[in-house]
């Protein structure tokens, strides 16, 4: 029973605000409330008036319930603040909330094993600037291989003016500078399979005990451990969100001649260019071609553009 004077009596039961939905498995349900987990459901009206995105998601805050089996049933979502969304599978039209109420996203990626991939990461800078989350670039497996041979690239990020931190988190080495920026936020993890997603959340909170598997000998590519979006609660007010395998964000949304605008350096050059529509790919006068010739922007960062550029407009351009 609720106690708190804000609890609004109902049949059945008692509605208490802002209990935090922690895992949804399809119909499947778990609502985290005062230090502990329940069952929950929504109720039937809810599923009706959800006609654009997802009616309920990992993180949202919500008033729910207590029926006589202590099941929560949900009553209301709160607004939500920032999401990490994509396109629907199954809802032509419909957003599908991947998690809500984020603060930043942790990208996780691995100096090898599986191999160190920039244009992936690049994948999941865009999705936090377009979704106006703070991006933190974790670069694990330190002990595997050493941090400088990528200072080249960790060195662009930093300088774009996203933080990377480097880590062993099978040594526990670096976890301390990660924990002060996981601490007190709302962060969702992200990575390919295999770069210690669920190793890293173990060391930071051990209780957890989350399954993790070894990379495949056989392929070199790592096994996926996480098989739904979930989340934690981590040094007394933080909480990360675990996110399932490579391709758990795309970037759909994004019209190709906005790309531009989730790339900072080649952002703050468009207005040089000769043409006010210039897509920056093969147009004559492009202040962000000669950027790149002129080492200002980094090749890497403009094969990311060029690559997702094309993916977005389904055209291949020609070099």
């Amino acid at each position: 029973m609720c106690l708190d004077e804000n609890c609004k009596s109902h049949t059945g039961g008692y509605t208490i605000p802002f209990g935090k939905v922690t895992a949804v498995y399809g119909k499947h349900i778990l609502l985290y409330f005062e230090g502990a987990e329940y069952e929950a459901q929504i109720k039937g009206r809810m599923l009706k008036e959800a006609l654009e995105e997802s009616p309920v998601a990992v993180g949202d805050n919500v008033e729910f319930e207590f029926d006589k089996n202590n099941n929560a049933l949900i009553e209301r979502i709160s607004p939500r603040g920032r999401v990490l969304a994509r396109r629907d599978v199954y809802v032509k039209g419909r957003r599908q909330i991947i998690a809500a109420n984020l603060d930043q996203l942790a990208i996780i990626t691995s100096t090898t094993e599986p191999a160190f991939k920039p244009g992936l990461v690049d994948r999941f800078l865009v999705s936090a600037e377009k979704n106006d989350l703070k991006p933190i670039i974790v670069l694990n497996k330190i002990d595997l291989k050493p941090a400088a041979d990528f200072a080249g690239i960790t060195d662009t990020w930093t300088k774009i003016g996203y933080p990377v931190v480097e880590i062993s988190a099978k040594k526990k080495d670096g976890l301390d500078r990660l924990m002060n920026m996981l601490e007190n936020k709302t962060s969702a993890l992200a990575g390919h399979s295999g770069v210690g997603k669920s190793t890293i959340i173990n060391v930071l909170a051990p209780e957890l005990e989350l399954k993790t598997s070894e990379i495949s000998t056989a392929t070199g590519k790592g096994v996926h451990t996480t098989t739904g979006v979930r989340m934690f609660s981590i040094g007394g007010n933080g909480w990360i969100v675990d996110t399932p395998g490579l391709k758990v964000f795309d970037i759909q949304e994004i019209k190709p001649d906005k790309l531009h605008l989730y790339f900072p350096e080649i952002n703050e050059l468009t207005g040089q260019c000769r043409f006010g529509n210039c897509s920056h790919l093969k147009e004559p006068g492009c202040a962000v071609k000669q950027a790149v010739a002129d080492g200002k922007i980094a090749a890497f960062r403009y094969q990311s553009f060029e690559k997702f550029f094309e993916e977005l407009s389904g055209t291949k351009m020609e070099k």
